[in-house]
Parts: structure tokens; C-alpha cells; sequence
């Protein structure tokens, strides 16, 4: 391997690694090595060049091999360039292909000069595609733990794919620091990818100025760059700020020009997107047979999102028979394209209209487990809805003592939020 400046970081930063993972403090593994722990601590920061005595005695107290393969080296570099411009693109089935060829080596690109980068991508797939979700918090918990030593630019992937996970696991405070931690660092040209996804987080905690500026100015610079589905995906996230200040016409006016893109190049997904914006419309005003109407254009009228909007409409009218139906029908689903958010709602609201499902208990232990989750995640709409439930409750039970403090809660809880965004 030729010694390089980048080739001691990444060797460093692979040694430091596998330290943390054997729980081995510098001391510890300077004991079982026989090496000074002053000496580890230079070679993981990259600031010393050891001799193949020291790596050979590092490598074998941590079972740790290493490949020098050029050849590989240049087919990682071409391939991962591809999938971040796949991913970019919003292509995700080529990206993943080119991913699984690349898995192939996964065991010597992971003890190779390209491990971190290696991580990086395979994450950054990982979470864009929503899978795997326990394997890239794991892996990032790690290179949290060693972000300085890593270039700007990884630092900003890590930031960006740890925002990623934290959306798709709904941590919505959480999200919005990471992803502005990721744009203060590394490639400009990258930032309009992370602002996207900012834009998300902030619709969610109703943050509706900041969402609608941001998106505004991120549709104009896909569209330079002819990313026109990403543009497509971000005018989607502005129906819904529309959608929740009750801004119809606007919504309408959205949808209609991304459903024309969607059915001129195929593109389902955008296409049923719309749909369930003027689905969620219909609803609201009370046309529950023009919503069905809308549903039934789905061309998987049997998904969850579907079956979520017509569990929906049952709820509203009180139809208690396809309540329970597609309950039982949500409940044989696939829980994992659900969030547990998303689950422990459905429950509460099944158990309010079901008598044969309600559990006292079981249910005030679902309504606080969403109000703290709702509140410590900055969830604005779950927050109203979970408090109106137990509100609700203690009304039917007549302990408007306890009903009148929540009452208060949720209203101080509000008033802080406007307050803030002022």
C-alpha cells in the first residue's frame, strides 16, 4: 500500500474501529499489543505512519486483516460514484443493483483503504430506501463516535444519513439539527439533496414559513438540474403545508400539474401521492363517496396507505363493521411499512369506536406513549390528536379535574410552539 496522508487517516480510523467495537480502551489494547497506547492513539488519528511490525501485532490483537487491491479500489471508486447519482436521481433500483455488485467484496472493501467511504454509500442507500434501519444506526452510532476523523465531506454524509434514519424513525427535532449540522459541512452541490429531506421535518412540526421558503428555492434548482422528480417530490411537501392551513384550490392546483409528470413518464408512486391529497380533501369535507372514488384510481387499492384512508372514512362515519374489517385487515398487514407511531395510533382509534377491543389500561398506555413521543419529537399534529383523545376520556369518565389540566397542558404546549416560531 503506498503511504499516503489519506491512507494512514483510513487505516487509523479502521483500527480505531474495531477498537470500540472490542470495548478495548488505548491502554487495553496497548497492554494485549505490547505497544504504548500514546503510540495507537497517533496511528488512529492518522499522525503516524507505523512500521509493519506495529500493524501486524494491532491487527492480530483485533482480527483484523487488510487488502491493498488497486484494481478494486478504481471499481469501488466508479461504482459508488454511480450509485450516489442513481440515488440523486431518484433511481433506486439501479442504485441497488450496482450496490449488490459491489457487496460482493464486501469483505475486503470493508479492510480496505475504502471501508469508510464503503459505509457511507451503503448506508446512504440503506436509509433512502428505508431498510436495514437497525444495521445503518448501529454502524453510525459507531462513526459518530469517530467524526473527527473523518474528512468534511463524510461528516456531512454521516450527518445526512443519520437525519435520514431519524425522519423515517419520525424524530422530527432530532432530524431537522442533524440535517443543518450536515449542511454546514462538506459539498454545496450535495446541499440541495439534504434540504429536501429538511423541508419534511419541518412540515411535520408545522413550521410552515421556513418549509415553504426552503422548497421554493430547492424546485428551481432541481429543475436547473433537470432532477425534475425530485422537483416533483418537493412540490408534493408543499400540498401539504396547503393541505394543513386548508389551502384546497392550491393543493388542487399542485397535485394536477405533478399527477400530469407522473402519468406522462410512469411514475406511480408521485401519481398515487396526489391521489391521496385529494382523498385526505374529500374526507375533511365530508364527500366519503367522492374519497372512495379517488381511492379506487389506487393501482394498489389493497395497500396500507389505502386501506389507512378508507379506515379512515369508516372511522368519520361511525360504518363500526368495516372498522373492525380493516382493522383486522391492517392488523395482518405488513407492520414494518407502518411506524410504531403510526400502529399505536391506529389501535387508539379502533379501541374508541370498538367495544370489544377496548382495554382501559392498554389504551392510556398507548395515548401517553404518543403524547411523549409526539411532544419530545416535536410531532405537531400527533400532539392535538393524542391529547383530544385522553381529554376525551376523562370527559366520559367525568374527571374533568384531569381533563381541564390536559386541556391546559395542550394549550401552554401550543403557545410555547407559536411563541418559538415567532
Amino acid at each position: 500500500m503506498p503511504v499516503t496522508k489519506e491512507n494512514n487517516r483510513v487505516l487509523g480510523i479502521l483500527i480505531r474501529s474495531n477498537r470500540i467495537r472490542k470495548g478495548y480502551s488505548l491502554r487495553e489494547l496497548g497492554q494485549r499489543a505490547n505497544i504504548s497506547h500514546t503510540l495507537i492513539s497517533n496511528i488512529e488519528k492518522g499522525q503516524l505512519i507505523p512500521s509493519n511490525e506495529t500493524l501486524r501485532d494491532l491487527f492480530k490483537e483485533l482480527d483484523l486483516k487488510f487488502y491493498d487491491d488497486i484494481e478494486l479500489h478504481r471499481e469501488f471508486m466508479r461504482k459508488s460514484k454511480q450509485i450516489y447519482t442513481r440515488i440523486f436521481n431518484y433511481d433506486y433500483a439501479e442504485a441497488g443493483a450496482l450496490l449488490e455488485k459491489l457487496r460482493k467484496f464486501e469483505e475486503k472493501l470493508m479492510f480496505s483503504i475504502d471501508v469508510v467511504d464503503y459505509v457511507l454509500v451503503k448506508g446512504f442507500y440503506y436509509a433512502s430506501v428505508q431498510v436495514k434501519l437497525k444495521e445503518i444506526n448501529d454502524a453510525f452510532q459507531l462513526y459518530g463516535k469517530m467524526i473527527d476523523f473523518l474528512t468534511e465531506d463524510q461528516q456531512q454524509m454521516v450527518y445526512f444519513i443519520q437525519g435520514l434514519y431519524q425522519l423515517t424513525k419520525e424524530y422530527y427535532n432530532s432530524a431537522t439539527a442533524t440535517f443543518h449540522r450536515a449542511l454546514s459541512l462538506g459539498k454545496r452541490d450535495r446541499d440541495v439533496f439534504i434540504q429536501q429531506y429538511l423541508v419534511q421535518t419541518l412540515v411535520k412540526q408545522y413550521k410552515f414559513i421556513d418549509a415553504y421558503r426552503i422548497s421554493s428555492v430547492i424546485i428551481k434548482e432541481f429543475e436547473d438540474r433537470t432532477i425534475y422528480i425530485r422537483a416533483m417530490k418537493t412540490k408534493l411537501l408543499q400540498a401539504g403545508i396547503f393541505y394543513h392551513i386548508a389551502k384546497n384550490e392550491e393543493v388542487y392546483e399542485i397535485t394536477s400539474s405533478v399527477e400530469r409528470f407522473a402519468r406522462k413518464y410512469n411514475m406511480i408512486e408521485l401519481y398515487e401521492e396526489c391521489i391521496f391529497f385529494r382523498t385526505k380533501i374529500d374526507i375533511r369535507n365530508g364527500e366519503f363517496e367522492k374519497a372512495k372514488m379517488q381511492l379506487s384510481r389506487m393501482t394498489n387499492k389493497e395497500s396500507v396507505s389505502a386501506n389507512l384512508l378508507y379506515f379512515k372514512i369508516a372511522y368519520i362515519t361511525n360504518d363500526k363493521e368495516s372498522l373492525e374489517r380493516l382493522y383486522n385487515v391492517l392488523m395482518k398487514s405488513n407492520l414494518s411499512t407502518m411506524s410504531l407511531r403510526t400502529w399505536n395510533y391506529l389501535q387508539v382509534q379502533a379501541m374508541s369506536k370498538l367495544p370489544s377491543l377496548f382495554d382501559r389500561d392498554r389504551y392510556l398506555e398507548l395515548l401517553k406513549w404518543l403524547i411523549d413521543f409526539s411532544t419530545t419529537h416535536n410531532d405537531q399534529e400527533m400532539i392535538t390528536l393524542s391529547y383530544n383523545y385522553l381529554i376525551s376520556l376523562y370527559h366520559e369518565e367525568r374527571s374533568y379535574k384531569k381533563a381541564l389540566d390536559l386541556t391546559e397542558n395542550l394549550l401552554h404546549f401550543k403557545k410555547i410552539h407559536v411563541e418559538d416560531k415567532l
